[in-house]
């Protein structure tokens, strides 16, 4: 008796952990596929925002890039240094600790070189930091915007002059941001008028493309019953000629 008890015992503890292992099992899968899911949604993200012409993380479709040289006059003291901070992450990406910084140049001219996708819409500003890197200063004015030809109205490794003030007053570049931002705009709702139009187009058609189905399944329903009724009609000649050869036997 003890035996059996034992070996039931044994048995009941075997399903146990094999339930244990099985759910075990499940949840890895489903936390796996929660990765999964989670890893793909990240990817989308990251690809949308690298054709959002104004996300940090932008890049050129066919990966062209143009050297901005930014230049500004500015009278700092000793162990200030000017720097640029941006919305894109060759600019940072509006952390501070991340501003770029310009190098002196004779005359107290600053300048810095940096790479930019073509075609995209940036907004940054000038701040003066301490020897300490500590933010004494910042830009007057609004924060300033560059927006970049587009990518196949310039080679790659082109350089694109950028003459600003630290007083924020608009100059040249702003005037050639504004027009080639209004241009994105005609270009964005173009395209938009367009896609719209196509949209209708695959409407028709799909529509058109329902009701032929649906008159092909009229066309079909009929063949099928002309086919049972005439299947009908030549077993009841059947039946009633086999009956009639029986009879006449």
């Amino acid at each position: 008796m003890s035996s059996a008890r034992a070996t039931t015992r044994a048995t009941i503890a075997s399903r146990s952990v094999t339930a244990r292992r099985a759910l075990g099992a499940r949840a890895a899968r489903k936390t796996t596929r929660r990765r999964a899911k989670g890893d793909e949604a990240t990817t989308a993200e990251t690809a949308l925002a690298a054709t959002n012409p104004t996300d940090k993380k932008y890049v050129a479709l066919n990966g062209v890039k143009l050297v901005v040289d930014f230049e500004m006059h500015y009278e700092t003291k000793f162990g200030e240094t000017v720097c640029v901070l941006g919305s894109h992450e060759a600019m940072g990406a509006w952390e501070l600790e991340r501003a770029t910084a310009l190098e002196w140049h004779e005359g107290s001219v600053w300048k810095l070189s940096v790479e930019l996708p073509a075609g995209g819409v940036f907004f940054y500003k000038y701040i003066v930091k301490g020897a300490n890197g500590e933010v004494l200063r910042w830009q007057d004015g609004s924060n300033s915007m560059l927006v970049l030809p587009e990518s196949w109205n310039v080679p790659n490794g082109s350089h694109y002059l950028v003459e600003d003030n630290f007083a924020g007053v608009p100059n040249e570049t702003t005037e050639i941001s504004e027009h080639l931002l209004a241009g994105k705009l005609v270009d964005a709702q173009g395209e938009k008028t367009q896609l719209l139009q196509q949209l209708e187009v695959q409407k028709t058609m799909t529509q058109t493309a329902l009701e032929e189905l649906l008159l092909a399944r009229e066309d079909l329903a009929r063949a099928q019953s002309k086919l049972l009724s005439a299947s009908s009609e030549t077993a009841a000649y059947d039946v009633n000629n086999g009956n009639q050869n029986g009879f006449s036997r």
